[in-house]
């Protein structure tokens, strides 16, 4: 997302606002205060197999209480609004298709799932656009991309962590009543990585 010219990734942002992440970070609130709203976007498994097909989206929209979504909501809105005004079109494609592709393959791959909610999938596939982005317009590999390396690796482990435990690095997934589904954050973070590395940002000329 970042141009490989600052003067140029600067007129590129200029005038941009992460107008999609506000507006998905305040339906996510509002879903929060309004439980009716949350239990009509969340994934539910039967409900989807008899043709409710706008829960394939909206699930990421609902949570399991405030805690679940204190952090889910502030990644989102953090990194969401560093990648969409670098990069909007990536940030479009990477939502789109990990809103999409995290509840398919949960219905494919976990039939015992039966309800699914919160932005935390979402959230790992722009972890991985803005980490990925920055490391496929490198042209070495130097104490920054090292970093970024490293970050994803700290991402691998996160995930690795909660598969083995079945609990989540930031949230008490007991206190909020929810359960951990590794497999969402694994399928965002392909998403975010694979449109990171196929739509890696042309360089800007340096003027002469």
């Amino acid at each position: 997302m970042a141009s490989s010219s600052r003067a140029g990734g600067a007129r590129r942002t200029t005038g941009r606002a992460a107008c999609v992440t506000l507006a998905g970070g305040a339906i996510a609130l509002i879903a929060l205060a309004a439980p009716r709203l949350a239990t009509w976007l969340e994934y539910d498994r039967a409900a989807v197999a008899g043709g409710e097909i706008w829960r394939i989206p909206g699930c990421h929209l609902a949570h399991f209480g405030v805690e679940h979504a204190l952090y889910s909501v502030g990644v989102f809105l953090l990194v969401g609004a560093i990648c969409e005004v670098a990069g909007r079109w990536q940030f479009l494609l990477a939502m789109a298709s990990a809103s999409v592709a995290i509840p398919l393959t949960l219905f494919v791959l976990q039939p015992e799932l039966t309800s699914y909610r919160g932005l935390s999938g979402l959230d790992s596939a722009l972890f991985a656009l803005l980490i990925g982005s920055q490391l496929a317009c490198a042209d070495r590999l130097g104490g920054r991309e090292l970093a970024m390396l490293g970050a994803l690796a700290a991402f691998a482990a996160k995930i690795t962590f909660e598969a083995t435990t079945g609990a989540t690095v930031f949230a008490d997934t007991g206190e909020s009543g929810f359960e951990v589904v590794p497999l969402a954050h694994v399928i965002g973070g392909a998403c975010g990585l694979v449109v990171a590395f196929s739509l890696r940002p042309s360089p800007v000329p340096t003027p002469s």
